[in-house]
């Protein structure tokens, strides 16, 4: 049996990434209000033990194109 990861994940999606990529926006201040968050998340459902990783998504959905999905695993550390 493998064992689990629990991941929170940040998903970000913008029009277009010429000035910056969406997954910039998740800087050092976002990033601490999600860990305060998981960490609560985690108490209230007895899961301070687990495993756990943060990812971001980031989505670029230029009109009248197909959305460009990157997945980046375990994005940033608590």
């Amino acid at each position: 049996c493998t064992p689990s990861t629990l991941t929170i994940i940040e998903v970000k999606t913008r029009t277009s990434d010429i000035l910056a990529r969406p997954e910039s926006s998740i800087d050092r201040r976002k990033q601490r209000h999600i860990v305060l968050a998981s960490r609560t998340i985690r108490r209230l459902l007895r899961l301070e033990g687990e495993t756990f990783r943060f990812d971001a998504i980031s989505i670029i959905c230029k009109p009248g194109m197909v959305p460009i999905i990157t997945h980046h695993r375990d994005f940033f550390r608590e």
